[in-house]
């Protein structure tokens, strides 16, 4: 027996869905209707009982998406990623900015950084005259400045985004 089957308990007609499955083997179900789905009565059947599983009518969650490909990065570029970064100033608010960081080199380098911006953990706001816009330009301006040293965007990543530019000429 797992969670999501539909059974008979011995000859019985009634049909039920096993919603929980104790460690102790006591099954925790609710009536069932083909037609409406669960009951809301809740009925708790010993381990020894004799089960007669149906099927299985738990809903699968969907497969998770595939993983990106990982950026290939090619002989001759510099590459870059602009990373939305917080740290902790207590235990309900926190500090973000956003920095650009090299891709590829050990160690990575920070290229840029954005002013420090505050955000409210417990209800997933900006704090004082900072909002979403206020966040974006931020993102925006450090993007800019960027392509003004001959950056070039080339890849969405979340938030964030990836740059490349070419090496410099030895």
């Amino acid at each position: 027996m797992k969670r999501g089957d539909v059974f008979k308990v011995g000859e019985g007609e009634q049909l039920y869905y096993a919603d929980a499955i104790a460690p102790s083997g006591k099954v925790y179900a609710l009536p069932y209707d083909p037609e409406t789905g669960q009951g809301r009565k809740l009925t708790i059947f010993k381990p020894d009982m004799e089960f007669q599983v149906l099927f299985n009518n738990r809903k699968t969650p969907p497969p998770p998406p595939p993983k990106p490909e990982p950026l290939k990065l090619e002989d001759g570029w510099d590459y870059c990623e602009i990373i939305r970064k917080s740290e902790l100033t207590d235990p309900v608010s926190s500090q973000t900015c956003w920095f650009a960081q090299t891709i590829g080199a050990e160690p990575p380098t920070i290229l840029g950084k954005s002013e420090q911006i505050a955000w409210d953990i417990r209800d997933g706001t900006w704090t004082g005259e900072v909002s979403d816009e206020k966040s974006e330009q931020l993102r925006q301006d450090l993007i800019n400045t960027l392509v003004d040293q001959a950056w070039q965007g080339i890849e969405e990543k979340g938030h964030g985004i990836v740059l490349k530019r070419k090496q410099p000429v030895q």
